[in-house]
């Protein structure tokens, strides 16, 4: 029996564009934001994946960025352009609301950094309002695949890895999910989700 959903944020809760950022960067640097993106994400992901396992510092990740890439943007105009890429997703949202009301027990299980953390629960308060639980994985030091983190989750809880329903958008995080007990659903999206929580008489 379901007990707990935790929800992913990224892609799930929350659209995120990078091209906010690339934009920014190439309008204070002069520099192909388009590629700085592509580049980080191709050629430096273990930067990038450290920093969300709250290995590296806010002000060390922003500094081998602008190292790395030439940019000298400062750390207030490079991290106000890496935070502006969320919108909510407003489908998701409603049925939120309507797990909330039917007062199921809910939260968030995110692969996210520090920034992006404090950005979005300030931004979209009325949403992150809804969770009884929220876990970043900087916080933790663990990160979804990995089997630490979904039981650090269900720990949190306060539930058996067996009673949580879990959605994701990504195949990685469900199959790692599933390893470590949970019912785990791959996000398509709000529509598909609401079909899942009622096969399961959640809703």
């Amino acid at each position: 029996m379901i007990k707990f959903i935790y929800f992913d944020m990224g892609g799930v809760l929350l659209n995120f564009d990078f091209s906010n950022t690339a934009n920014a960067i190439t309008a204070q640097t002069g520099i192909d934001g388009q590629t700085v993106i592509e580049d980080l994400y191709t050629n430096y992901i273990d930067l990038w994946n450290d920093f969300e396992l709250g290995a590296v510092s806010p002000e060390d990740f922003f500094d081998n960025i602008n190292s790395i890439f030439h940019l000298s943007m400062s750390f207030d105009a490079l991290k106000k352009a890496y935070n502006e890429i969320f919108t909510l997703k407003e489908d998701t949202f409603q049925l939120v609301k309507k797990l909330k009301e039917k007062g199921f027990p809910l939260g968030v299980l995110s692969n996210t950094s520090p920034p992006h953390w404090e950005y979005v629960q300030s931004t979209f308060p009325e949403l992150f309002s809804q969770f009884n639980v929220l876990i970043g994985s900087h916080e933790l030091h663990l990160a979804k695949p990995g089997r630490q983190i979904y039981l650090a989750a269900a720990q949190a809880a306060g539930v058996k890895p067996s009673e949580i329903l879990f959605f994701d958008d990504l195949a990685p995080n469900i199959a790692g999910a599933k390893a470590a007990g949970f019912d785990a659903v791959q996000f398509i999206n709000a529509a598909q989700a609401e079909e899942e929580l009622k096969a399961r008489n959640i809703l």
